[in-house]
Order: structure tokens, then C-alpha cells, then sequence
């Protein structure tokens, strides 16, 4: 549910939106007669500078992220003036819309609730009308412009899969180091999902960082060691290696971080018993049956909380290590989307009306 004060915030956007502001000296938009298809520079150059202030107060961490009234001025702006506010978001971001096929280096000095920000404004204005559920295979009626947002939201989501994985690997190593009752003294995260995380890294190794592959080899070393050592590695990292369809019972291999598939028996007559099940956006786990949190922005869903560390990181950590041990490092209080940062909700049956926030 929405605060009073999101509410009052967004009667203030959008009233001061069309009024005539004091142009901060920092902003140059340089509006031409090709960006305002057939407004005049008075109209827009204020819900421009508006749109900038409102992105730029939302990088600090200590806001919530509550960016519809935004969003809103946007998609309208990207239906009647879509060369205005596709030239206002690149004087935002400029760097990163020109960013070369090593696209993890170019984010790795990008802070998290920025990244955060870049996804919703992907998904939300300029991939609103496209699916996006399956971003590694771009239609070929995509627009150029479709596939370059296209392109910068897989490498966002990428780079911050990348750090939740770094961050949950170095937990685990944490655990080697010492007891568990003293790592979860400090703050730290359930460690759930170790084994998958593992799986994803091997996977992906051509395309992970280095760090992540070593950690994903260090990691993967440990969970080997307590296993043939026949000590309980469940009751250490709350994790299976191995894991069940929530309907059936059968086997699910990892496949993907996004879902999974099990290996049902086929009947005699006709069609499958195999599932297709959602794995949860924060520990890459098969999702339960009962009810998870569901992101109204990506559309994913999670069964456990990311860690709190993930939405305050300025880059790609050097060491996870002063994450994983300070006092801060314990979940997230608040079920905050780990690729949106958008507050999460309960997902509901669809019998049941629920009044959707977005």
C-alpha cells in the first residue's frame, strides 16, 4: 500500500511538472525543434528538469523506491514526445547507453539503486509493449532502439545477479570460517540456494567475472568436503543439492536461474507430467507452493529475502568479505525486489481481486 506521502509527492510532480522553474546551471538539455514534436520548449524544458531531479533523488539509498509518478510522466512523454524523453533519460545516463560487449566492466563503478533505477525505466517505458520474459532471444521485428534497452537491461540484471551470487558465496566461506551460531551472531543471511548459485556460476563460467568463478570453485570445493565427510550439509547451509517438483516429486535439474523443469514420468496416454516451475529471483531455489513475493515490475517472485548489502553497494566489490562480516549484513526487513528494487507483494490465487500498486 501506498504512504500518504507517496501520494503527496506525486500531486506535487505533476502539478509542478508544466510550471516555470529556475534551471539549475549543471543542466543543458539543449532542446531543439526535432525533440519537441510540436511543444514548445517552455512546456517541456520544466517537466525535464523535474523528471532529472526526481531520477537523481532517488539514487540516494535512504529513499524509497517509489518512482510510478515518474514512470507515468514518462510512458506519457515516450507516446507524444518519445524523441524528448528518450534525449532527457540519455543526458542521465550517457555513459552507460554506449556500452561495448564487455558490458560488466562498464558497470562495475555503477551503484546497485542506479542500476535498480535503469531497469525499471526499461521495463516500464521503453520495453513496456515488448516481451521481455525471454531477453536472450530479441525478436527481429525489434526495433534498434528496442534492442539497445533490451541489451542494457540484460547486462543490469546480469551485473546484479553477480553481486547477490558474490555476496551469498562469501557467506558460505564465512560459515567454513567459522561456527554458525557465531556467523548468524553478526547479522548474516540464511544461506539458502548455495548449491544452485554454484550450478549458475559453472554454467555461465565463460561469461562471470573471475572472481565469481573462483568463488563459485571455492565454494563448490566446501559443499564436496562436508558431503563425503557425511556431515548434514543441510543443517549447515539450509540448502539441497538436490531438488523436488513442488506437484510430483520428481527430480529438477538446474537448467536456469529463471525456472526449471522436472522429470516427470510421461503417462501411457498422451501428454506430460513434466512442470515448468519459477525459481525464486533471490536464491535461484524452485519456488514453494505456498504464496511467495511476487515483483509487479519483472514479474518474478521470491521465496526469501535478499540481504540488505545488495541495494547499499556503490560497485562491484573488490572483497565481499567486509560485506558479508559487518554488522549491516543481515536480510533485508522489507521485500524489496533483488533486480528491481521495488517493494514486493504477496502473490495471490487469481480468483482473488487484488488492487495491483503499478
Amino acid at each position: 500500500m501506498y504512504q500518504a506521502r507517496s501520494l503527496r509527492a506525486a500531486i506535487e510532480f505533476f502539478w509542478i511538472g508544466g510550471q516555470q522553474l529556475n534551471i539549475p546551471l549543471y543542466v543543458d538539455l539543449k532542446l531543439n525543434n526535432e525533440l519537441l514534436s510540436g511543444f514548445s520548449e517552455e512546456e517541456l524544458l520544466p517537466w525535464g528538469i523535474n523528471i532529472l531531479w526526481s531520477l537523481n533523488q532517488f539514487e540516494r539509498c535512504d529513499k524509497h523506491l517509489v518512482v510510478w509518478d515518474v514512470m507515468a510522466a514518462s510512458m506519457a512523454f515516450k507516446q507524444f514526445a518519445p524523441r524528448f524523453i528518450y534525449h532527457i533519460l540519455s543526458w542521465w545516463l550517457p555513459n552507460l547507453l554506449n556500452i561495448s560487449s564487455d558490458g560488466s566492466r562498464s558497470l562495475s563503478n555503477v551503484a546497485s539503486r542506479k542500476l535498480h533505477l535503469i531497469n525499471i525505466i526499461c521495463r516500464r517505458v521503453f520495453l513496456s509493449g515488448t516481451e521481455v520474459d525471454k531477453p536472450d532471444e530479441p525478436k527481429s521485428e525489434s526495433s534498434e532502439e528496442e534492442k539497445l534497452w533490451m541489451q542494457l537491461l540484460m547486462r543490469n540484471e546480469r551485473e546484479l545477479r553477480e553481486r547477490l551470487v558474490g555476496f551469498s558465496l562469501s557467506s558460505a566461506l564465512c560459515v567454513d570460517d567459522n561456527s554458525a551460531t557465531g556467523l548468524r551472531g553478526n547479522g548474516c543471511q540464511d544461506l539458502v540456494g548455495i548449491p544452485q548459485m554454484v550450478q549458475w556460476v559453472r554454467f555461465d563460467r565463460d561469461c562471470v567475472r573471475r572472481e565469481l568463478d573462483l568463488l563459485g570453485s571455492e565454494v563448490g570445493r566446501l559443499t564436496t568436503r562436508y558431503v563425503s565427510s557425511k556431515k548434514r550439509l543441510q543443517g549447515l547451509y539450509k540448502c539441497e543439492t538436490e531438488e523436488q517438483c513442488s506437484y510430483c516429486s520428481a527430480p529438477v535439474q538446474f537448467e536456469s536461474p529463471e525456472f526449471a523443469i522436472c522429470r516427470g514420468q510421461r503417462p501411457n496416454v498422451g501428454g506430460s507430467r513434466d512442470h515448468k516451475l519459477l525459481r525464486c529471483s533471490v536464491s535461484m531455489r524452485v519456488c514453494p507452493v505456498t504464496p511467495t513475493w511476487f515483483c509487479v515490475c519483472c514479474r518474478r517472485r521470491a521465496s526469501k529475502l535478499a540481504p540488505h548489502q545488495l541495494y547499499m553497494m556503490p560497485g562491484f566489490p573488490v572483497d565481499f568479505m567486509p560485506l558479508v562480516r559487518s554488522e549491516n549484513g543481515n536480510l533485508c526487513r522489507k521485500p524489496l525486489c533483488p533486480l528491481c528494487g521495488i517493494l514486493m507483494q504477496r502473490s495471490l490465487p487469481a480468483f482473488l481481486l487484488s488492487p495491483s500498486p503499478v
